[in-house]
C-alpha cells in the first residue's frame, strides 16, 4: 500500500470513529431525555432502563449517572429487605459514587454526597450518613442542611441507645410528650372546633398509610401539648420559613392547652379518634419488624397567620406502642386555590 491508501485508510478509520462516536453520543442523549421524562412522570422502571442506555452509551455523562442514581434512590423503600429494594439502594449508591470520583463539578459532587448520605440514613447506617453529609457540609459550608442532618442522625443514635437501655422518654427532640403530659385526661380538654384545623388536618393526614390491618386511620384524641419535640420542631420551621413567623406565634399560643378533637376530618378512608388508653389495648407494647405502615397518628393543634393562608402543624405517627417505628415532623401549609398543601417540613423518625 502506498502512502497516500495509508493516509487515505487512516482518513477514512479516523472518520468512522467520530461518525460512531457522534451516533453513541447523540443516541445517548435521546435515552438521557426519554429517561428524564419518564422520571418526571414517576415511571420508575422506564425511567432506569433509558438512563441505564444513555450512561451505557457515553459513560462519561455525570449527569446521565446523576439521574439514573436519583432514580434508583426513589425505587427504594426503608423497612423492606428484598433482594430487589437493597439492589436499588445499591445501584443508586453505586452511581452516586462514580459522580463523585470522577467528575469535579461541585453541585454534582454536592447532590451525590446528599444521595449517598439520605440512602445510608434510611437504611440505618448511620455513620456512613454522616460520613456524607459531612462531605455535603465541606462541598457547600454555606449548606445548614448536611450539618443539621447530622445533629439529627446524632440524636437518632442517643435514642437506639436509650431504647436499648429501656428508657426513651429522656430523649430530648424525638419525643412527642413530656411523661407529665400524660397524666392529663381527655375529659379536662375543651373541644377543639376550627374548622379550618380540620381542613389542615385533612390535607395533612393522607400523607401517611393508614392501618394496614384495617385502612382506618387511629387518631389520638387529645391534641399534644408544646414542649419537648413539639417545641424544637417549630424552631426549626421558623429558621427555615419566611412569612410564617404570625402563624408560628399563633401555634405556640393554641397548643399552650390540650384539646380535644372533634370528628370533623374530611378523609379518603374511615378514622377513628381513640384515647392513650385504648391504643394500648389495641395495640400490644411490642417490637414489629418490616413495614406496617402507621397505626396511629397524634397531632397538634394548628397555628394560623391572620388571614389563615399559612398553618404550622405537628403530627407524630408511629407503628407499635413501643418504638421501633416511628416519625415526628412539623409541617407549614400554605393555601393555594383553597387548598391546603404542604410547603415545607422538619422532622425525624425512627425504622
Amino acid at each position: 500500500m502506498n502512502r497516500t491508501c495509508k493516509l487515505l485508510a487512516v482518513a477514512l478509520a479516523g472518520a468512522a470513529l467520530f461518525s460512531l462516536d457522534f451516533h453513541s453520543r447523540s443516541s445517548a442523549a435521546t435515552e438521557l431525555s426519554l429517561g428524564v421524562e419518564a422520571f418526571n412522570k414517576t415511571e420508575g422502571a422506564e425511567a432506569i432502563e433509558h438512563l441505564e442506555k444513555a450512561v451505557s452509551l457515553d459513560p462519561e455523562n455525570q449527569c446521565a449517572r446523576v439521574y439514573l442514581a436519583t432514580a434508583y434512590a426513589k425505587e427504594y423503600r426503608p423497612g423492606v429487605t428484598t433482594p430487589e429494594n437493597t439492589y436499588s439502594a445499591e445501584q443508586a449508591i453505586e452511581q452516586y459514587q462514580h459522580v463523585l470520583d470522577f467528575t469535579p463539578n461541585r453541585t454534582l459532587r454536592i447532590d451525590s454526597a446528599k444521595g449517598i448520605a439520605g440512602l445510608y440514613l434510611q437504611m440505618n447506617k448511620f455513620d456512613d450518613s454522616k460520613k456524607y453529609y459531612q462531605m455535603a457540609s465541606d462541598l457547600d459550608p454555606k449548606d445548614p442542611g448536611p450539618h443539621s442532618s447530622i445533629g439529627l442522625i446524632d440524636i437518632l443514635q442517643r435514642a437506639r441507645e436509650e431504647m436499648k437501655l429501656g428508657s426513651l422518654e429522656s430523649v430530648g427532640v424525638c419525643q412527642t410528650e413530656s411523661p407529665a403530659s400524660w397524666a392529663i385526661r381527655s375529659h379536662e380538654s375543651e373541644p377543639y372546633a376550627d374548622a379550618d384545623a380540620y381542613e389542615v388536618y385533612s390535607a395533612l393526614i393522607p400523607r401517611l398509610s393508614p392501618n394496614p390491618e384495617t385502612k382506618t386511620w387511629f387518631i389520638g384524641i387529645d391534641t399534644l401539648p408544646i414542649g419537648g419535640s413539639l417545641d424544637d420542631q417549630a424552631r426549626k420551621l421558623w429558621t427555615q420559613t419566611r412569612g410564617a413567623d404570625s402563624a408560628l406565634d399563633d401555634y405556640y399560643k393554641v397548643n399552650r392547652k390540650i384539646w380535644l378533637l372533634q370528628k370533623k376530618f374530611t378523609l379518603p378512608n374511615p378514622y377513628r379518634l381513640v384515647t392513650r388508653e385504648q391504643l394500648k389495648a389495641m395495640f400490644p407494647p411490642h417490637f414489629r419488624e418490616g413495614n406496617f405502615g402507621e397505626l396511629w397518628l397524634e397531632l397538634s393543634a394548628v397555628g394560623f397567620n391572620a388571614n389563615k393562608t399559612l398553618a404550622v402543624v405537628y403530627m407524630a405517627n408511629f407503628c407499635a406502642t413501643q418504638c421501633c417505628c416511628a416519625a415526628w415532623n412539623s409541617y407549614v401549609l400554605q393555601k393555594q386555590n383553597d387548598m391546603w398543601k404542604v410547603s415545607s417540613e422538619t422532622g425525624c423518625g425512627i425504622s
